[in-house]
């Protein structure tokens, strides 16, 4: 099968690659070094679950993790019998998580390849597997299939110029046919998963529960609530590199606003060159001992963000200029605008939502983000428009985790 080949050609180019790449790369080193954890983690998992059935997760990154988050504390509430694994191919996803009462388990998902797939099911011996979104990986799901385990798709999108809807996309059509079930965020996902008559259920996106799981019980911050009180604070929330010039460029600009500024990634090299070029800053690590009228908090931990937008009344989240947008849904749940960049945002459904609201903006540079600001601050009718469109839409489009439990209730066990 040429489809086959073609994966398996580039699946050891990326190995290779890899490889390499770790000679410069930290993130890529921590990538290969996981990957060669994992088998004597899940032995370790194995001696600690004699008897008890495992739900296995698997997530791209932190931004899947969220959207499966809602689902797995579903399960766990209703199903407490099960232990949860979750697996992922991201570093950044795989250090920001810490074992809780919802999640037992977690390790790297080593590359897909028919040994790694065999030897990897055969360790976590699953009752059932679900990839959150975009996760499609042809040996792992092909050998789900062959031992009859249950496998779920949840939260998908898909679109007609996919490669599984193209004349020459047959290998990863295919691949579709091992799912069980897919639980798919809009309308149109469904009539093109209908098409090929593969079950599918509309359930809406579960992020929305998690984001209103977030909002309605608010973490005890009391430093940033310091920084914040009675000011005008704009959270710039997963900042990339991408996004710094029109950043650095709009904070620069203002005098009248705080700034709150998570960095996607926690390294020594972003966090000295936000310090270098925002002077007016502090790092969250020392915001005890600094003064208190600092213009920019620079968050230097992993794990707050989504709990840092109830303290804005303005938002900035990153990626929407370099490859995906991240996630938007964590501070419009609080009701206020949210900004992006103009050029990779066409992929998130949520986004465009939000722009036909009027609640979300996508800018190309910082004069159009300081121009659209300002236009705002001038008309505290229109943020308040915002705020109650934004809260209509939120209980408009939750539930999504109830509707996907009822379909999977003859698959589990209480």
């Amino acid at each position: 099968m040429v489809g086959l080949l073609l994966y398996k050609t580039g699946l050891f180019f990326y190995a290779l690659a890899a490889r390499l790449a770790a000679l410069f790369n930290s993130k890529v080193r921590k990538w290969l070094h996981g990957q060669g954890q994992v088998w004597q983690q899940l032995a370790n998992m194995s001696e600690q679950t004699t008897g008890q059935p495992i739900l296995w997760f698997h997530c791209a990154s932190v931004g899947e993790y969220e959207q499966g988050r809602p689902l797995m504390a579903a399960i766990k509430q209703q199903y407490p019998r099960y232990r949860i694994l979750v697996s992922f191919f991201s570093p950044s996803g795989y250090e920001a998580l810490q074992p809780d009462e919802i999640v037992d388990y977690k390790a790297y998902l080593p590359l897909d390849s028919a040994d790694h797939a065999r030897r990897f099911i055969r360790a976590v011996q699953p009752q059932a597997a679900f990839f959150i979104k975009y996760e499609f990986w042809y040996y792992y799901l092909h050998e789900l299939k062959r031992q009859k385990i249950p496998v779920f798709s949840v939260s998908a999108i898909f679109r007609p110029n996919q490669l599984f809807f193209k004349w020459y996309g047959s290998f990863y059509r295919e691949m579709l046919t091992c799912f069980t079930h897919f639980f798919v965020q809009d309308n149109p996902s469904l009539h093109l998963l209908g098409q090929l008559g593969l079950p599918a259920t509309l359930s809406g996106d579960t992020r929305i529960d998690r984001v209103l799981t977030i909002r309605d019980s608010p973490a005890d911050l009391p430093l940033i609530e310091v920084f914040a009180r009675e000011q005008q604070v704009m959270v710039i929330g997963s900042l990339r590199q991408e996004d710094k010039e029109v950043v650095f460029s709009f904070i620069r600009q203002q005098t009248a606003l705080r700034f709150i500024v998570a960095p996607h990634e926690i390294t020594t090299s972003m966090l000295t060159e936000l310090t270098s070029a925002l002077p007016g800053s502090v790092r969250y690590s020392e915001l005890q001992d600094a003064p208190h009228d600092k213009q920019v908090l620079i968050i230097d931990n992993i794990g707050m963000l989504a709990r840092l937008y109830r303290f804005g009344q303005l938002a900035y989240v990153g990626g929407g200029f370099s490859d995906g947008l991240h996630n938007i849904l964590e501070a419009a749940v609080y009701g206020i605008p949210v900004f992006f960049g103009n050029k990779a945002y066409y992929k998130f459904k949520e986004a465009h939502d939000l722009i036909e609201l009027g609640a979300a903006f996508a800018v190309k540079d910082s004069r159009e983000l300081a121009e659209k600001v300002h236009e705002l601050q001038q008309e505290p009718q229109y943020k308040q428009q915002i705020k109650e469109r934004l809260n209509e839409y939120m209980e408009k489009n939750r539930g999504a985790t109830d509707r996907i439990m009822t379909v999977l209730q003859p698959y589990l066990q209480a």
